[in-house]
């Protein structure tokens, strides 16, 4: 299964305090297990400033129209949008 990284920088100005870090990070948890998405837990406060980022994984619904695949393949669009995208993709037809 491929999945996507996407890394979000936070607090580069290092103006939050560790408890804050902290507090961002429980909410942030939450938040993306409402989505079905997945993160990577870290301790923020530990890290330099410019190092602070937060990982998590995405994966992307295309839906398409049957006559749209006459002229390309699926597996063609799904290879395009994986590599493009650098995520998981699942296409739906209608």
């Amino acid at each position: 299964m491929r999945t996507a990284v996407v890394r979000v920088n936070v607090d580069p100005d290092n103006a939050l305090a560790p408890a804050q870090l902290s507090e961002g990070m429980a909410v942030l948890l939450g938040s993306v297990g409402a989505v079905g998405a997945e993160l990577i837990v870290k301790d923020l406060a530990s890290l330099p400033a410019g190092r602070r980022e937060v990982d998590g994984f995405d994966i992307v619904h295309v839906t398409l129209r049957e006559r749209d695949l006459e002229r390309v393949p699926e597996s063609r669009v799904h290879t395009a949008l994986e590599a493009s995208l650098n995520c998981e993709v699942h296409i739906r037809t209608v």
